[in-house]
C-alpha cells in the first residue's frame, strides 16, 4: 500500500480551476500589453473565454464505524485515523451509551486505520479508573459497510458487523 497522502477530488479541483484562472488572467494581461485591447471607456476589453472544464465528483463510498459503552465503562473518548488522518471522534458515556460515524472515502478497497481510545472505567471496588488503548489495521470498504469497535487482547480492533 502506498504511504503517499491521497488527495481528494474537490482539492485536484481547485487546483485546475485555479490554474484555468491564471492563464486567462495572463492571456488578458498579454493583450493589454501587446495593445489588442482597448483601455478606454467606450469599448469593452475583450478576451477568449478560458476552456470550459466539466467537473464530475468522484463517486463516493460510505461506511460506519460504531461504538457502545462497555461494562463497568463511565466514559470513552475514541479518535479514528484512516489513512494516516484524523477522520472522526466518537464519545460514548452514561448518557450516550453508544454513538456512531458516517465516513466517506472516494472508492472501495482498502484503508489503512488506527484507533486510539481514552477511557474511564469503575472497578471492583467501585473506584474509578483511567486507562488508554489503541490498534490498528486495514478495512476492507464497500458502500454500506458497519464496522464495530472492538477491545481484543491484541488491542482495538474494527470489526465488520
Amino acid at each position: 500500500m502506498s504511504t503517499e497522502p491521497k488527495v481528494p477530488w474537490f482539492v485536484w479541483t481547485i487546483v485546475t480551476l485555479s490554474c484555468a484562472m491564471i492563464s486567462a488572467y495572463a492571456v488578458i494581461e498579454a493583450a493589454n500589453r501587446r495593445g489588442n485591447v482597448s483601455n478606454n471607456n467606450s469599448a469593452p476589453a475583450i478576451a477568449s473565454p478560458a476552456p470550459t472544464l466539466e467537473v464530475t465528483p468522484e463517486p463516493q463510498i460510505e461506511f460506519s464505524i460504531w461504538n457502545e459503552l462497555a461494562p463497568r465503562q463511565v466514559s470513552e473518548y475514541i479518535k479514528v485515523y484512516i489513512e494516516g488522518r484524523l477522520i472522526a471522534r466518537l464519545v460514548v458515556d452514561e448518557q450516550n451509551p453508544n454513538a456512531s460515524v458516517k465516513i466517506r472515502v472516494p472508492n472501495s478497497g482498502s484503508y489503512s486505520y488506527r484507533v486510539l481510545a481514552d477511557g474511564h472505567f469503575i472497578n471492583q471496588f467501585g473506584q474509578t479508573y483511567h486507562d488508554q488503548a489503541f490498534g490498528d489495521g486495514v478495512l476492507e470498504v464497500s458502500d454500506g459497510s458497519i464496522f464495530i469497535l472492538t477491545l481484543t487482547p491484541n488491542g482495538l480492533t474494527l470489526v465488520p458487523r
